[in-house]
């Protein structure tokens, strides 16, 4: 239900632009790329993007092209220089590693290869990571963070790993047939309330990293729902409540503390946009 794809992208002087957003985007909490310090930094201002995403967020940029280190691996790579910011999400953050699929069309002329696929093309001679194989994980808590490249190692995970077909060449879109919300589990209400329940309904939803909240629909998808989900969100809203996402036949459960920022006071849900 989230909007977006991400690329690899780091912030240069970054300007905070108009936002809808509770709390500020605040420049000066970010440590910013100085092309000053690299030797081998290749602007390509002609190649620009301007993204908008379901959360609000907005990224305005240039093209680059520069030495990327990942762990042992290292490429000559392009990615994304950001200019014009407007998120939050952003205070005390140098940048994004984006490991989003390559774009087809015009946005995919704006935006650089996606990080993994630059560093894994069998023609980038200034690469030692060619023969890696396409596979990424990536693991994170509210301090720490850690990517596995190639796949995943199961010395991290319990368990055995759970896979769900990907419906899009261009984007991790999977589909979501349920989406309650409640207390617990066996109390909680339906947002997803299809008008033929009998057709094995779903709706294609981008998981996506670049939003950082839930985007539930804001209107009911030209009939396809018989209700608007963010509205019954926001009449059932309460804290402590947490939120269950069906996927694949499989149930994964958002906590209050993950989608309700107690400092702020803020909400991380959104309706999508029109």
């Amino acid at each position: 239900m989230a909007r977006g794809t991400v690329r690899a992208l780091v912030l240069v002087g970054l300007v905070g632009a108009g936002t809808s957003f509770h709390t500020p985007y605040k420049p000066e909490q970010s440590r910013h790329f100085d092309v000053t310090k690299s030797s081998t930094f290749n602007p390509i201002t002609e190649k620009v993007f301007d993204l908008h995403y379901a959360d609000g967020s907005h990224l305005r940029g240039f093209n680059g092209v520069d030495q990327v280190w990942l762990g042992d691996y290292k490429c000559t790579a392009p990615f994304g220089v950001i200019t014009d910011c407007n998120s939050p999400d952003f205070n005390g953050v140098d940048g994004i590693l984006g490991f989003g699929l390559p774009k087809s069309g015009e946005e995919g002329r704006e935006l650089p290869t996606p990080i993994l696929f630059a560093m894994t093309d069998q023609e980038n001679k200034m690469s030692n990571a060619r023969d890696l194989t396409r596979k990424f994980s990536f693991f994170s808590t509210d301090i720490d963070a850690e990517v596995q490249l190639g796949g995943y190692d199961p010395s991290t995970t319990v368990g055995e790993m759970w896979y769900t077909p990907c419906l899009s060449e261009n984007d991790f879109i999977v589909g979501v047939t349920s989406l309650r919300f409640g207390q617990s589990y066996d109390t909680s209400t339906e947002l997803l309330k299809f008008s033929d329940p009998m057709d094995e309904p779903y709706l294609p939803s981008i998981m996506d990293s670049g939003t950082s909240c839930l985007v539930m629909p804001g209107d009911t998808l030209g009939g396809k729902l018989r209700n608007v989900p963010f509205n019954d969100f926001t009449n059932l809203w309460e804290e402590g409540k947490s939120f269950w996402l069906g996927i694949g036949g499989r149930e994964w459960q958002g906590a209050f503390s993950s989608w309700f920022f107690a400092p702020s006071k803020h909400t991380c849900v959104a309706p999508s946009p029109p």
